[in-house]
C-alpha cells in the first residue's frame, strides 16, 4: 500500500517559510487519489486544523486518512500519527512522545538531521520510527556532517 506519510497544507506554518504548504487538505486528498495513493498522513506543523476537511475528503474518495501533527518539540520535530487530539509545542520530546502513545499513536522523527536544524538529531532515538528521508535532507551531505552511531 502506498501512502504519503508528511506531508503539509496551507495550515502549516513555517519557522523559516511563511507557509510550508501551498494545497488545501481537501486538494491533498484529491491529488492523493490521482496519483494512485491508498492514504495520506496529513502532519501540518503545530495544527490539527485540516483533520476534519482532509477526513471528510478521504471518506468521499476512498482514501486512508491517518491525523497527525508535526509538532515542535523541544528538541526538534516530531511527526504524531494516529492522533485524535492536539499535542501542543515545546514540551519535552519524552512527554511529546508519552502523550503520543497515550493516544494510541506513533511518534516518527522528521527530518532528525536536516540542513535547517530543525530535526532532534540524537534524540530520535526516543522515537518508534525515524524518517530516512525528506526533501531538506541531502544525502551524503545530511550523513557526512550528522553519522548516526
Amino acid at each position: 500500500m502506498k501512502f504519503e506519510t508528511h506531508c503539509h497544507s496551507h495550515y502549516s506554518k513555517g519557522g523559516k517559510l511563511p507557509t510550508e504548504g501551498l494545497p488545501s487538505p481537501k486538494e491533498i486528498i484529491r491529488t492523493a487519489k490521482a496519483k494512485g495513493l491508498k492514504g495520506i498522513v496529513l502532519s501540518d506543523h503545530d495544527s490539527s486544523k485540516g483533520w476534519a476537511e482532509a477526513a471528510e475528503e478521504a471518506k468521499k474518495l476512498g482514501i486512508i486518512f491517518i491525523p497527525s501533527i508535526e509538532i515542535t518539540t523541544a528538541s526538534g520535530h516530531l511527526v504524531a500519527m494516529g492522533l485524535n487530539e492536539y499535542i501542543p509545542a515545546g514540551l519535552p520530546v519524552e512527554e511529546t512522545i508519552d502523550r503520543v502513545h497515550w493516544q494510541g499513536g506513533i511518534a516518527v522523527a522528521s527530518h532528525p538531521y536536516d540542513i535547517k536544524g530543525d530535526g532532534m538529531r540524537d534524540d530520535c532515538r526516543h522515537c518508534d520510527a525515524l524518517e530516512s528521508f525528506n526533501a531538506l535532507n541531502f544525502g551524503q551531505l545530511a550523513a557526512q556532517k550528522n553519522p548516526v552511531n
